[in-house]
């Protein structure tokens, strides 16, 4: 039977035709080892000028689900991807292991589990602003690269909160021409904190320009070879068990440096 409305997988774009799949959001094994499946997510909109909370709503961990998922991609290259990322996310989640130790081949493993992760969070929150469908599909279409103008970062961290998410666009901009209006067209980032593991997924469109990180802050994951400028800047540090403005601090301070166009 076909799902009322013609609807179809978030990933894929295959109609899912009565084989939707429950998708946890967090997935199963790592509600289990975080020990949350009984805890309430609290997911809020805030207004960019003053932060306040303009739509909100909790769900328990164990039923915060994306319905639209299909069979196959849950138990498809979804499965893949989570065996294949999960020996390595607990010993960064666990700091046991550090982010500059694992191969470039863990490297992008975490920043696809990342990806994933965040566009299905990203589709079942109140905010309602999703990233581009074309991201999603790239997922699914490729399994050695990430969307082009999507990056992944990282940070490990002493604080021991077990799951936070902020999704903000906020950019600090280096750049000696003014920005076109099409500059702010799809751009996104969305942070994901477990435990000691901070992940960052970002999406500039401009072609002419690299992610501007905040020196000692963003660990690059994805693109594992590009050239990133790093700066410093006048950030408040945050008291150690404040783990939600290390968050937001991690997430609004990735930049952009913008390359002005040489003329020939």
């Amino acid at each position: 039977m076909q799902e009322s409305g013609g609807r179809k997988c978030i990933f894929c774009g295959e109609p899912l035709r009565g084989r939707r799949a429950k998708e946890h959001v967090i997935p199963q094994w790592l509600l289990d080892h975080l020990g949350m499946r009984d805890h309430d997510l609290y997911l809020a909109v805030a207004r960019t000028q003053d932060d306040a909370v303009v739509k909100d709503r909790s769900n328990v961990a164990a039923n915060f689900v994306s319905g639209r998922v299909c069979y196959g991609c849950n138990n498809g290259w979804m499965r893949k991807l989570e065996d294949k990322a999960k020996p390595i996310l607990i010993n960064l989640i666990e700091g046991t292991q550090s982010l500059f130790s694992i191969s470039v081949d863990e490297r992008f493993t975490v920043a696809r589990w990342a990806a994933k992760t965040a566009y299905a969070l990203s589709r079942a929150a109140p905010l309602k602003k999703t990233p581009d469908p074309a991201h999603m599909r790239f997922l699914v279409d490729s399994s050695e690269a990430l969307a082009p103008g999507v990056g992944v970062f990282a940070q490990q961290v002493t604080t021991r909160n077990t799951f936070a998410n902020i999704q903000r666009n906020h950019w600090p901009v280096q750049t000696e021409n003014p920005l076109p209006d099409s500059s702010s067209a799809g751009r996104y980032k969305i942070a994901l904190e477990f435990r000691h593991l901070m992940l960052l997924v970002a999406f500039w469109p401009l072609q002419k320009g690299h992610f501007l990180l905040l020196a000692g802050i963003h660990v690059p994951l994805w693109p594992v070879r590009e050239w990133y400028p790093a700066y410093f800047d006048k950030v408040q540090s945050s008291a150690a068990e404040d783990s939600r403005s290390l968050l937001d601090k991690f997430c609004s301070h990735l930049g952009v440096v913008h390359e002005r166009e040489h003329q020939p």
